[in-house]
């Protein structure tokens, strides 16, 4: 049987410059939903939500739209804050 070295290090140079890293997708619906211009953007799904919450992070706004899960929402429609 053939060993295999395993490095086990994340290769940061691929994404080290800031142009590569704004061309990934959550970047881009991220700066989608920045430039409709909403506060808050809404989404029943876990997946979509971590990759927007990432995604606004890279943004370098000021105050860059807030990123819920449907049931937040609905809460706060409700009276419930959080």
């Amino acid at each position: 049987m053939k060993k295999v070295r395993r490095q086990g290090k994340f290769s940061l140079e691929k994404n080290s410059t800031r142009k590569r890293r704004m061309s990934h997708i959550n970047y881009l619906r991220s700066r989608e939903v920045a430039e409709a211009g909403v506060d808050v953007v809404g989404t029943a799904c876990p997946l979509c939500q971590t990759m927007l919450e990432d995604g606004m992070g890279g943004l370098e706004m000021e105050n860059p739209p807030r990123v819920m899960d449907l049931i937040e929402m609905v809460d706060l429609a409700m009276g419930r804050t959080y």
